[in-house]
């Protein structure tokens, strides 16, 4: 049975965040506003990239011939290539920031001079700022824990898992078998890294399953994985007032 795509309103604040914006305090403890994937007045990143997009082949039509071009009576032609680059100019700005053509100078409060390349002191930041801003341990966008690697036997390649529950002790209870390993002997024993490092997984054959016989440990944690939850979808419409795309 089809479902709808999840609405952006009951979404995890991080989406609503990355989509709509929001004023934040950097690791560096100032103050920086990401105006969010919808733009500041509609003008976003998603929309001047779209508008690249558009201008590329809004006027070429693949036909049975080839690709054509229509002709146009009592107007004049001209060339888009300057909106295109203005426009796409406008996409890196926002996505990555703008490479100036001459550094910012800044002085410190003792008297230490500092170049700035990229506008980076500008209260606005780009795309790549946020998230960068953004990804650490206890941020909205924590760089994911790569799998767990088991400990324990000889084996060739060696087994890994993500835990996927524990309770308020931290006792791991479910987990996902990532790589089941080779190369183990039947009855080895493997310690799950992390917690206080009591649990284990005696295997019953010579990779590891999920028959394995889990020894739950304490102080564990769910292991986090990049963008657990789907992205949501989202519909562009054309601003005639604006002539610009958005969300």
């Amino acid at each position: 049975m089809d479902t709808d795509p999840p609405s952006l309103e009951t979404a995890p604040k991080r989406w609503v965040d990355l989509v709509n914006g929001v004023t934040y305090t950097n690791p560096s403890s100032v103050k920086k506003r990401w105006e969010g994937l919808r733009g500041a007045n509609k003008q976003s990143l998603v929309a001047c990239y779209v508008y690249t997009q558009y201008l590329r082949n809004y006027n070429e039509t693949f036909a049975t011939t080839g690709v054509v071009r229509n002709d146009s009576k009592n107007a004049t032609n001209y060339d888009a290539t300057p909106k295109y680059i203005r426009a796409y100019n406008k996409f890196l700005g926002q996505y990555q920031a703008d490479s100036l053509p001459n550094p910012i100078t800044y002085v410190n409060r003792f008297g230490t001079n500092g170049l700035d390349w990229y506008g980076s002191e500008s209260s606005t930041v780009s795309l790549y700022q946020f998230l960068t801003d953004s990804n650490d341990k206890d941020s909205i966008f924590p760089d994911p824990i790569p799998p767990l690697t088991l400990t324990g036997g000889s084996p060739t390649t060696s087994a890994s898992i993500i835990i996927l529950t524990v309770d308020a002790l931290g006792k791991v209870l479910t987990y996902e078998i990532v790589n089941a390993g080779e190369g183990y002997t039947a009855l080895d024993v493997l310690t799950i890294p992390g917690g206080d490092a009591n649990a284990t997984l005696t295997l019953d054959q010579t990779t590891l399953t999920q028959t394995a016989t889990l020894e739950a440990g304490t102080g564990y944690k769910v292991t986090k994985v990049v963008f657990e939850a789907t992205f949501l979808g989202f519909n562009f419409k054309f601003y005639a007032e604006q002539n610009s795309f958005g969300i």
